[in-house]
């Protein structure tokens, strides 16, 4: 397993007005297009929860359960479909969440299905996501998935669509697209926040536009950004709140895109992941969905293509744990 985290910073859904920019803004990329019809060989379709991306999936030809697509995430299912599938633990993995680490059992599966994406010989680890199913009010939560889809063909998730596209390998290179390195299973691009130098993950996982790590925040002083703002629940982890502070960075810069006043979260854990000393942050959802992104992993290149509709603004709508 290339990561032992979880679906842990499920943090903040970042949607908040900004104040515009000081400096000016340099020219938008031009609007790509989506790969032709005869570059995609195999579509998901999904839809959108909380900022996650929801996919139906079978599991040994039972189902579908529904579970949130992580390109990065490692294969997770609940307690409630290990039972429906009666499946056996064979051993155990270590998982990460927020300030805790735990054991997770891992138990095997012969199929998954989802849509025209088709797998065999599938490790998951079982792990209970009703906390967080609670705390985000999802109808149906099942797992995690997303990984291995991505580990074998280039992917493109298509905001436009409300589809994930699967792209053959010839087809010519999205518009764009920036080298990565891989950090615990997720992209990690060079990018700038504030002009800052900085490694930023590309995380599906995270419902926020961003979030910043502690090293990161200190080293570059922008946690004084955060110092007089209200301390409230801005995430959810396995074991509980993520709280945290907001603030609005400025100026993001993702590779080749830049946006402006994006408010930003800086979790209050006083150790754990986000600690992690050479990852200063990560692009979540609530900032990627503005995008049409395509992953190839085998080249370690993303592209993050400007949506028609593309929003520069964000906002925040604050967290009320069900339990």
């Amino acid at each position: 397993m290339e990561r032992i985290q979880l679906v842990l910073h499920l943090g903040l859904l970042v949607l908040l007005s900004g104040c515009a920019a000081n400096s000016p803004k340099p020219a938008s990329p031009p609007l790509p297009q989506a790969a032709s019809a005869k570059d995609v060989t195999g579509a998901l379709p999904f839809t959108i929860h909380d900022n996650r991306l929801l996919v139906d999936v079978f599991l040994n030809g039972q189902g579908p359960f529904v579970m949130i697509f992580d390109a990065a995430g490692p294969s997770t299912m609940t307690p409630e479909v290990q039972k429906a599938l009666d499946l056996r633990s064979q051993g155990f993995e270590f998982s990460l969440d927020g300030e805790s680490v735990s054991n997770a059992p891992v138990v095997h599966v012969n199929s998954v299905r989802a849509g025209d994406f088709q797998l065999n010989e599938q490790t998951f680890q079982v792990v209970n996501l009703a906390p967080i199913r609670r705390a985000f009010r999802f109808p149906h939560l099942d797992g995690i998935i997303g990984l291995e889809f991505v580990k074998q063909s280039r992917l493109r998730l298509d905001f436009d669509k409300d589809r994930i596209e699967r792209i053959a390998d010839a087809a010519p290179a999205p518009a764009g697209a920036v080298p990565f390195e891989v950090k615990d299973g997720r992209p990690m691009i060079d990018g700038k926040i504030n002009g800052q130098p900085a490694k930023i993950l590309i995380d599906t996982s995270d419902r926020s536009n961003l979030t910043l790590f502690r090293k990161f925040a200190a080293d570059s002083q922008l946690e004084d950004l955060f110092s007089h703002h209200e301390k409230m629940v801005t995430g959810m982890g396995l074991n509980g709140p993520i709280h945290g502070q907001l603030a609005s960075m400025q100026t993001v810069d993702l590779g080749v895109n830049e946006v402006s006043d994006v408010i930003t979260r800086l979790p209050l854990t006083t150790s754990g992941y986000f600690f992690t000393p050479d990852i200063s942050a990560s692009a979540g959802i609530g900032m990627l969905k503005n995008y049409n992104i395509e992953f190839d992993y085998k080249k370690q290149v993303v592209a993050l293509q400007r949506r028609k509709n593309f929003q520069e603004s964000s906002s925040f709508v604050p967290i009320n744990p069900v339990r």
